[in-house]
């Protein structure tokens, strides 16, 4: 008839914008994290997405990383396979977030020893794993430190104590300390008041003294020497104190070793 005739089509996209709004905020919560976290899509078994402190950890640009396999940063040389089994271990467990610990080779040769949180989510375009990933290698190396100085602690024929200030109890104590006590853990030992461990004070008071002494030299050392005596009054025994007060965990600490 000679005029146009505009067809409109008109289709709800609230949904779909609304899911945009949703990934939008993801993302940016993935860059905006301290943890590296890896999108995987487990169909095949590729990246989907990953943000900048997962390139960090690694030492790939993001789109080099992206273009790598997931299985390929295990320093274990994991097969896809064997990848595609542990993720479908964590599927079956969804939404319950799986925790492993996990060596990754980064691109400059270096391993790296991470924390991995695994946890599986559904998409519209399938099972996705999201890999939350901590370094852990420094919590590691002072784990290992903690464990030989406790091994040197022990193997010590000097009785070493630690005893909270503010509670005036015994905290922990070396192998030495509780075969003279004749006790076979610290829990015993607690039973023990620190002042009637001591023989050259007879108090709480006076045993506070000295604490507060080792506390205002910190981090020096205080020295003193612990007499005993028999019924008589004479010597019977004396050992050598050193004293060392330690923050810890925003209380004081006394470090104590006993020198027979």
């Amino acid at each position: 008839s000679g005029r146009w005739i505009i067809a409109a089509t008109l289709r709800d996209i609230t949904e779909r914008k609304r899911a945009e709004a949703r990934m939008n905020r993801f993302a940016t919560a993935l860059d905006l994290s301290g943890d590296a976290v890896f999108l995987v899509d487990r169909a095949s078994m590729e990246y989907v997405d990953v943000n900048e402190a997962a390139c960090a950890l690694l030492g790939y640009p993001r789109e080099e990383l992206l273009c790598r396999q997931p299985h390929e940063a295990s320093v274990r040389k994991l097969t896809r396979e064997q990848l595609a089994a542990e993720y479908d271990s964590v599927i079956a467990q969804a939404p319950t977030t799986l925790t492993c610990e996990v060596e990754f080779a980064r691109r400059n040769g270096s391993v790296v020893v991470c924390e991995v949180r695994r946890q599986a989510i559904f998409s519209d375009s399938g099972w996705m794993i999201v890999a939350n990933c901590r370094d852990s290698t420094e919590r590691k190396a002072a784990q290992s430190r903690v464990q030989l100085l406790a091994s040197a602690v022990n193997s010590s024929g000097d009785r070493i104590y630690f005893v909270d200030r503010e509670r005036m109890e015994f905290i922990e104590a070396n192998d030495a300390a509780l075969k003279h006590h004749g006790v076979g853990s610290i829990e015993e030992l607690k039973r023990v008041k620190p002042w009637d461990a001591v023989r050259m004070a007879t108090t709480r008071a006076e045993l506070e003294d000295i604490y507060d002494e080792a506390i205002a030299r910190a981090p020096q050392h205080c020295r003193t020497t612990d007499v005993s005596r028999d019924d008589d009054g004479e010597i019977a025994g004396a050992a050598e104190v050193s004293r060392t007060a330690l923050r810890v965990d925003g209380r004081w600490v006394i470090a104590a070793t006993w020198h027979d």
